[in-house]
Protein backbone atom coordinates (compact mmCIF):
# COMPACT_ATOMS: atom_id res chain seq x y z
CA UNK A 1 0.00 0.00 0.00
CA UNK A 2 1.41 3.46 -0.88
CA UNK A 3 -0.45 6.58 -0.18
CA UNK A 4 1.62 8.89 -1.34
CA UNK A 5 5.66 8.20 -0.62
CA UNK A 6 7.88 5.60 -1.12
CA UNK A 7 10.65 5.07 1.62
CA UNK A 8 13.82 3.34 0.51
CA UNK A 9 15.66 2.51 3.94
CA UNK A 10 18.55 0.77 2.49
CA UNK A 11 19.75 2.98 0.02
CA UNK A 12 19.02 6.23 1.92
CA UNK A 13 16.70 7.77 -0.37
CA UNK A 14 13.56 9.43 -0.56
CA UNK A 15 11.26 9.02 -3.27
CA UNK A 16 8.23 10.99 -3.03
CA UNK A 17 5.04 10.54 -4.81
CA UNK A 18 2.43 13.31 -4.39
CA UNK A 19 -0.97 12.15 -5.01
CA UNK A 20 -3.04 15.56 -3.89
CA UNK A 21 -3.12 18.07 -0.73
CA UNK A 22 -4.67 15.24 1.10
CA UNK A 23 -2.17 12.69 1.22
CA UNK A 24 -0.99 10.82 3.43
CA UNK A 25 -2.58 12.43 6.91
CA UNK A 26 -5.44 9.62 6.03
CA UNK A 27 -3.11 7.39 7.98
CA UNK A 28 -3.66 9.04 11.24
CA UNK A 29 -6.64 6.64 11.92
CA UNK A 30 -4.08 3.94 11.24
CA UNK A 31 -1.46 5.03 13.70
CA UNK A 32 -3.24 3.94 17.27
CA UNK A 33 -2.87 0.11 15.75
CA UNK A 34 0.89 0.39 14.66
CA UNK A 35 2.89 0.95 17.80
CA UNK A 36 6.10 1.50 15.81
CA UNK A 37 6.52 4.94 15.48
CA UNK A 38 9.79 6.30 14.38
CA UNK A 39 11.80 9.16 12.38
CA UNK A 40 13.68 8.85 8.86
CA UNK A 41 15.91 11.80 7.69
CA UNK A 42 16.08 11.75 4.27
CA UNK A 43 19.83 10.97 5.27
CA UNK A 44 22.10 10.05 8.37
CA UNK A 45 24.93 11.06 7.17
CA UNK A 46 25.28 14.73 5.54
CA UNK A 47 27.56 17.57 5.44
CA UNK A 48 27.41 21.34 6.75
CA UNK A 49 25.45 22.82 5.00
CA UNK A 50 22.91 20.22 3.50
CA UNK A 51 19.41 20.48 4.19
CA UNK A 52 17.89 17.67 5.92
CA UNK A 53 14.15 16.34 5.45
CA UNK A 54 12.63 13.88 8.30
CA UNK A 55 9.75 11.99 8.24
CA UNK A 56 7.83 10.75 10.62
CA UNK A 57 6.47 7.06 10.04
CA UNK A 58 4.34 4.37 11.24
CA UNK A 59 5.15 0.51 10.76
CA UNK A 60 8.45 -1.12 9.44
CA UNK A 61 9.28 -3.32 6.44
CA UNK A 62 6.47 -3.19 3.89
CA UNK A 63 4.08 -1.67 5.81
CA UNK A 64 5.70 1.72 6.53
CA UNK A 65 4.33 4.42 5.97
CA UNK A 66 4.79 8.44 6.29
CA UNK A 67 3.08 10.73 7.67
CA UNK A 68 2.44 14.51 7.57
CA UNK A 69 2.89 16.75 9.28
CA UNK A 70 -0.25 17.55 11.70
CA UNK A 71 0.06 21.01 14.32
CA UNK A 72 -2.47 19.51 16.13
CA UNK A 73 -0.03 16.14 17.04
CA UNK A 74 2.80 17.72 17.38
CA UNK A 75 3.68 19.15 20.87
CA UNK A 76 7.74 20.06 19.82
CA UNK A 77 9.92 18.97 16.71
CA UNK A 78 13.42 20.09 17.52
CA UNK A 79 16.92 19.40 16.76
CA UNK A 80 20.06 19.28 19.31
CA UNK A 81 23.75 20.27 17.31
CA UNK A 82 25.62 19.59 20.46
CA UNK A 83 25.44 23.45 21.26
CA UNK A 84 21.95 24.64 20.59
CA UNK A 85 18.84 23.07 19.76
CA UNK A 86 16.29 24.54 16.88
CA UNK A 87 12.81 24.30 15.56
CA UNK A 88 12.43 21.51 12.35
CA UNK A 89 10.31 23.37 9.96
CA UNK A 90 7.64 22.08 7.80
CA UNK A 91 3.59 23.09 6.47
CA UNK A 92 0.91 21.66 7.92
CA UNK A 93 -0.62 18.53 7.14
CA UNK A 94 2.36 18.16 3.77
CA UNK A 95 5.51 15.70 3.93
CA UNK A 96 8.32 16.21 4.72
CA UNK A 97 7.16 15.89 8.74
CA UNK A 98 10.16 18.90 9.08
CA UNK A 99 13.21 19.87 8.12
CA UNK A 100 16.28 21.66 8.75
CA UNK A 101 19.69 23.06 7.64
CA UNK A 102 23.12 21.37 9.55
CA UNK A 103 25.27 24.23 10.02
CA UNK A 104 27.82 22.16 12.10
CA UNK A 105 29.74 19.12 12.14
CA UNK A 106 28.91 16.22 14.82
CA UNK A 107 26.02 14.72 16.16
CA UNK A 108 22.57 15.77 15.65
CA UNK A 109 19.84 14.77 17.57
CA UNK A 110 16.14 14.83 16.20
CA UNK A 111 13.44 14.59 18.54
CA UNK A 112 9.82 14.81 18.53
CA UNK A 113 7.11 14.64 21.09
CA UNK A 114 3.47 14.30 20.67
CA UNK A 115 0.38 15.46 22.01
CA UNK A 116 -1.76 12.72 23.67
CA UNK A 117 -4.01 11.34 21.40
CA UNK A 118 -7.14 9.35 22.57
CA UNK A 119 -7.29 5.44 21.52
CA UNK A 120 -9.96 3.10 21.75
CA UNK A 121 -9.79 -0.54 21.56
CA UNK A 122 -12.18 -3.73 22.17
CA UNK A 123 -10.63 -5.09 25.52
CA UNK A 124 -9.25 -8.47 24.02
CA UNK A 125 -7.06 -6.27 21.50
CA UNK A 126 -5.73 -4.00 23.95
CA UNK A 127 -5.21 -7.16 26.10
CA UNK A 128 -3.14 -8.80 22.99
CA UNK A 129 -1.41 -4.97 22.70
CA UNK A 130 -0.49 -5.42 26.10
CA UNK A 131 1.50 -9.26 25.87
CA UNK A 132 2.75 -7.90 22.36
CA UNK A 133 4.85 -5.02 24.28
CA UNK A 134 5.73 -7.56 26.95
CA UNK A 135 4.07 -5.51 29.62
CA UNK A 136 2.38 -8.76 31.25
CA UNK A 137 3.26 -7.04 34.89
CA UNK A 138 0.24 -4.79 33.86
CA UNK A 139 -2.41 -8.25 32.84
CA UNK A 140 -1.17 -9.75 36.42
CA UNK A 141 -1.43 -6.30 38.27
CA UNK A 142 -3.69 -7.21 41.47
CA UNK A 143 -4.50 -3.48 41.91
CA UNK A 144 -5.83 -2.17 38.44
CA UNK A 145 -6.70 -4.98 35.73
CA UNK A 146 -7.56 -4.28 32.57
CA UNK A 147 -11.03 -4.90 31.10
CA UNK A 148 -11.91 -8.21 29.86
CA UNK A 149 -14.99 -7.26 27.75
CA UNK A 150 -16.48 -4.21 26.55
CA UNK A 151 -13.91 -0.97 25.33
CA UNK A 152 -10.82 0.13 26.49
CA UNK A 153 -9.47 3.78 26.30
CA UNK A 154 -5.70 4.62 26.23
CA UNK A 155 -3.97 8.42 26.03
CA UNK A 156 -0.99 7.43 24.46
CA UNK A 157 2.07 9.98 23.20
CA UNK A 158 5.18 9.09 21.08
CA UNK A 159 8.74 10.22 21.72
CA UNK A 160 10.39 9.72 18.86
CA UNK A 161 14.39 10.43 18.02
CA UNK A 162 16.65 10.00 15.74
CA UNK A 163 20.53 10.70 15.05
CA UNK A 164 22.38 12.27 11.91
CA UNK A 165 25.77 12.91 11.85
CA UNK A 166 27.38 15.51 9.91
CA UNK A 167 31.22 14.82 8.77
CA UNK A 168 33.87 13.99 10.92
CA UNK A 169 32.72 16.37 14.28
CA UNK A 170 31.96 14.55 17.21
CA UNK A 171 29.05 14.28 19.85
CA UNK A 172 26.61 11.69 20.99
CA UNK A 173 23.37 10.89 21.71
CA UNK A 174 21.41 13.49 24.47
CA UNK A 175 18.52 12.83 27.42
CA UNK A 176 15.89 14.97 26.88
CA UNK A 177 13.48 14.29 29.39
CA UNK A 178 10.69 12.78 28.05
CA UNK A 179 8.23 10.79 29.95
CA UNK A 180 9.93 7.86 28.38
CA UNK A 181 13.40 7.58 26.07
CA UNK A 182 15.85 5.68 24.06
CA UNK A 183 19.14 7.10 25.00
CA UNK A 184 22.14 5.10 22.67
CA UNK A 185 25.12 5.24 25.33
CA UNK A 186 27.03 3.62 22.77
CA UNK A 187 27.60 5.40 19.39
CA UNK A 188 26.18 3.39 16.89
CA UNK A 189 27.15 5.55 13.79
CA UNK A 190 30.63 4.60 14.42
CA UNK A 191 30.31 1.03 14.84
CA UNK A 192 29.89 -1.68 12.70
CA UNK A 193 27.67 -4.81 11.72
CA UNK A 194 28.21 -7.53 14.19
CA UNK A 195 28.67 -5.44 17.10
CA UNK A 196 26.80 -4.81 20.33
CA UNK A 197 24.85 -1.92 21.04
CA UNK A 198 24.45 -0.36 24.88
CA UNK A 199 20.93 1.65 25.45
CA UNK A 200 19.70 2.79 28.39
CA UNK A 201 15.74 3.20 28.92
CA UNK A 202 15.00 6.81 30.88
CA UNK A 203 11.82 8.07 32.28
CA UNK A 204 11.94 11.47 33.21
CA UNK A 205 15.63 11.03 33.28
CA UNK A 206 15.63 8.23 35.95
CA UNK A 207 16.75 4.43 34.31
CA UNK A 208 13.24 2.16 34.01
CA UNK A 209 13.94 -1.72 34.11
CA UNK A 210 12.30 -4.62 33.15
CA UNK A 211 11.01 -2.96 29.81
CA UNK A 212 11.10 -4.97 26.45
CA UNK A 213 13.12 -3.25 24.44
CA UNK A 214 12.89 -4.30 20.43
CA UNK A 215 15.26 -3.52 17.78
CA UNK A 216 14.40 -3.93 14.06
CA UNK A 217 17.08 -4.06 11.37
CA UNK A 218 14.67 -1.98 8.85
CA UNK A 219 15.59 -3.09 5.68
CA UNK A 220 15.12 -6.82 7.25
CA UNK A 221 12.83 -9.26 7.63
CA UNK A 222 14.19 -11.15 10.41
CA UNK A 223 12.53 -11.13 13.51
CA UNK A 224 13.16 -7.55 16.05
CA UNK A 225 15.45 -8.58 18.51
CA UNK A 226 14.03 -8.10 22.14
CA UNK A 227 15.37 -8.07 25.36
CA UNK A 228 14.53 -6.21 28.64
CA UNK A 229 16.29 -3.84 30.24
CA UNK A 230 18.88 -4.19 33.60
CA UNK A 231 17.90 -2.59 36.73
CA UNK A 232 19.87 0.49 35.78
CA UNK A 233 17.84 0.57 32.57
CA UNK A 234 20.41 -0.69 30.13
CA UNK A 235 19.94 -3.05 27.19
CA UNK A 236 22.27 -4.88 24.64
CA UNK A 237 21.50 -5.41 21.20
CA UNK A 238 23.56 -6.91 18.54
CA UNK A 239 23.46 -4.89 15.62
CA UNK A 240 23.40 -8.11 12.81
CA UNK A 241 23.03 -6.16 9.87
CA UNK A 242 24.45 -2.39 8.58
CA UNK A 243 21.76 0.53 7.28
CA UNK A 244 19.22 1.73 9.11
CA UNK A 245 18.18 0.61 12.66
CA UNK A 246 15.07 1.09 15.04
CA UNK A 247 14.42 0.73 18.83
CA UNK A 248 11.49 1.06 20.12
CA UNK A 249 9.79 0.46 23.53
CA UNK A 250 6.33 1.23 25.27
CA UNK A 251 4.98 1.62 28.79
CA UNK A 252 2.30 2.30 30.28
CA UNK A 253 0.26 3.21 33.27
CA UNK A 254 -3.07 3.83 34.83
CA UNK A 255 -4.17 7.15 33.95
CA UNK A 256 -4.58 10.13 36.09
CA UNK A 257 -8.57 10.49 37.01
CA UNK A 258 -9.03 13.55 34.90
CA UNK A 259 -8.04 11.64 32.04
CA UNK A 260 -11.49 10.29 30.01
CA UNK A 261 -9.52 7.02 29.60
CA UNK A 262 -8.52 3.72 31.63
CA UNK A 263 -4.86 4.19 30.53
CA UNK A 264 -2.11 6.13 30.46
CA UNK A 265 0.75 5.02 27.53
CA UNK A 266 4.29 6.19 26.47
CA UNK A 267 5.58 5.14 22.83
CA UNK A 268 9.43 5.54 22.53
CA UNK A 269 11.52 5.09 19.35
CA UNK A 270 15.44 5.84 18.47
CA UNK A 271 16.41 5.39 14.76
CA UNK A 272 19.78 5.63 13.14
CA UNK A 273 22.26 3.88 10.85
CA UNK A 274 25.19 1.27 11.08
CA UNK A 275 27.40 2.15 8.08
CA UNK A 276 28.67 -0.14 6.12
CA UNK A 277 32.06 -1.97 6.98
CA UNK A 278 34.74 -1.61 4.50
CA UNK A 279 36.38 -4.09 2.67
CA UNK A 280 40.17 -4.17 2.30
CA UNK A 281 42.37 -5.18 -0.22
Amino acid sequence: MNLGMLFCVDSRCVQLIREGSCVAFLLMALSAEAHEFWLAPSSHTLKKGQTVEVYAMIGHGEEAESLVRRSDHLKSFLVYNGQSSEPLTGRNRRLPTGKYRIMRDGMHVVAYESFPQLNELPADRFNDYLRKEGLDAVLAAEQIKPKTTGTTRELYSRFAKCLVRAGDGEGADKALGFPLEVLAVTDPTRMSEGATMVIQILRDREPMPGLLVKGFALASEEEASAVRTDEDGYARLILHHSGRWMINVVYIEPAEESANAEWQSYWASLTFEVPKMKLTE
